[in-house]
């Protein structure tokens, strides 16, 4: 076996002993170094580019892709930039320069190979004989990682090595990260296309790459075994396993602070803080606000606390102490637009609704009230009629009961009537008969109203009733009254 073969072999196994440290630091580069031997692409150590050094492509058909870059002595030169292109099938292509420019030919197509799908694009350097370019990487689709990678002629060709940002889209969401002032940690963001979620930020470590690769190996999680979502799904993933902690902002401007869950594919907020654009913070179990049509009501989060705009703060289930009708919480849930809201929408309405129910006991007991008294003017009025029967007989007992005169009563049948003391009396004798005139006067009739209102108050209220008014007011009462001999025989009204 020659040196080289042995080389080879003792690189390859010395690579598959140490694959738990690869990506690992100082050591990750020391193990890509040996594995990569195989098939290099020298490069001039040095920092300037060489006076013969020319633009040049080549071909890598082991791996399908084309690089291009400044090129001295069949290597490309370091510390210049170099742009690889990605070319299915190579085998099947030949790269030819013409006027200038460089083509890949083959398959009955000629097409420039800087129009070919960019693979890696950077800049190139060695470390200890091995090929690396620092730059942006994009490996299929909308993915694009920048960091350092390692270059070869065989397989995938591309091998990231440090990655210190990346980006995936998809239709559905796009996720980036990124280390920032030589942290251990990425920044990350998940942002979402069709969600409820707007985005997700979160800082987690660099480490759940490597977890990846070293459980799957690099070609599954970078390559054709791995799509942009399985990408995004297994971040979310690991952020979930490991509980970290992640920033939410929601499409209506909300926020929350917590931990996630996945149900698929679905994020959901679990234990955390939750931020209203309104000004509310509930802190406890996330739960959305909507309308529960099972128990007609409004949902809301109750495994926690709410502290309100307003400073006040409630645990549990808030809105049952207000013990709305459903129509009630349909049409405050329609429009209510943050939990204080709903809250003092629920409050006005639950005062609105006590307010109408005393009102509607006090019409109640108005109307009762009014009906016994009634039945008790009936009640008195009844006994009256039958007193006054009693006492003057059944024909001027009624008339009187009905407030009625008539010609041939008495001065006392009349007095039950009308009170004497409402009118001017005067006497004379007219023929040997004792004629008495009554005439009506208003001031006699308030001043006795007024004197025997506490004392005589069911004849005063009889009185009232009968005139019909007040002062200024046709009562009725006749306004001049004649008695001859004690008997009525004059009425003028």
């Amino acid at each position: 076996m020659n040196t080289h073969n042995r080389l080879q072999d003792t690189t390859i196994r010395r690579f598959q002993r140490n694959i738990s440290g690869i990506l690992s630091g100082a050591l990750l580069f020391l193990i890509t170094l040996s594995f990569l031997a195989p098939l290099p692409l020298w490069g001039q150590a040095t920092d300037q580019l060489p006076r013969k050094a020319k633009m040049e492509a080549v071909l890598y058909k082991n791996a399908d892709m084309v690089g291009m870059g400044y090129r001295y002595k069949e290597q490309f030169v370091e510390n210049q930039k170099v742009e690889f292109f990605k070319l299915h099938n190579a085998e099947k292509y030949k790269v030819k320069k013409k006027k200038g420019e460089y083509y890949v030919t083959g398959e009955n197509k000629m097409l420039p190979v800087t129009s070919l799908q960019p693979l890696l694009q950077g800049t190139y350097f060695t470390m200890n004989g091995i090929p690396y370019v620092k730059g942006k990487w994009y490996p299929k689709g909308m993915s694009m990682y920048k960091g350092t990678f390692l270059v070869y002629g065989t397989g995938n060709g591309i091998r990231p090595i440090n990655i210190q940002e990346f980006f995936v889209e998809t239709n559905t969401a796009t996720l980036s990260g990124e280390s920032r002032d030589k942290s251990t940690n990425y920044q990350l963001e998940i942002r979402f296309m069709s969600n409820k979620i707007e985005k997700i930020t979160c800082e987690i470590s660099r480490d759940f790459l490597i977890e990846k690769i070293r459980e799957e190996g690099a070609e599954n999680v970078f390559f054709n075994q791995q799509t942009e979502g399985d990408m995004i799904y297994n971040c979310l993933l690991h952020i979930e396993q490991k509980e970290t902690p992640v920033n939410i902002l929601f499409k209506n401007r909300n926020q929350f602070n917590g931990n996630i869950k996945l149900n698929s594919k679905d994020v959901i907020p679990t234990q955390g803080i939750y931020k209203y654009v309104t000004g509310e913070t509930f802190n406890g179990t996330y739960e959305d606000i909507f309308w529960d049509s099972r128990n007609g009501t409004v949902h809301i989060p109750t495994q926690g606390t709410m502290t309100f705009t307003d400073g006040t703060v409630a645990q549990g289930d808030w809105l049952k102490r207000y013990g709305l009708r459903e129509e009630d919480w349909t049409t405050l849930y329609k429009e209510g637009d943050s939990p204080t809201t709903i809250r003092d929408k629920a409050a006005r309405k639950q005062q609105e609704l006590a307010e109408a129910k005393r009102m509607k006991k006090e019409e109640q007991q108005q109307r009762l009230a009014e009906l016994q008294e009634k039945q008790e003017q009936e009640r008195r009025k009844t006994a009256r009629r039958k007193q006054l029967i009693t006492k003057y007989g059944e024909h001027y007992g009624t008339l009187i009961s009905q407030g009625e005169l008539e010609l041939g009563m008495t001065i006392e049948m009349v007095n039950e009537v009308w009170d004497k003391d409402f009118f001017d009396r005067d006497q004379f004798i007219v023929s040997g008969n004792k004629v008495e005139v009554w005439t009506f006067n208003e001031d006699n009739m308030a001043e006795t109203v007024a004197r025997k209102e506490g004392k005589e108050g069911l004849m005063t209220m009889l009185f009232i009733n009968q005139i019909g008014g007040l002062f200024g007011v046709d009562y009725g009462n006749p306004s001049q009254l004649t008695f001859t001999n004690g008997r009525l025989t004059g009425i003028i009204k």
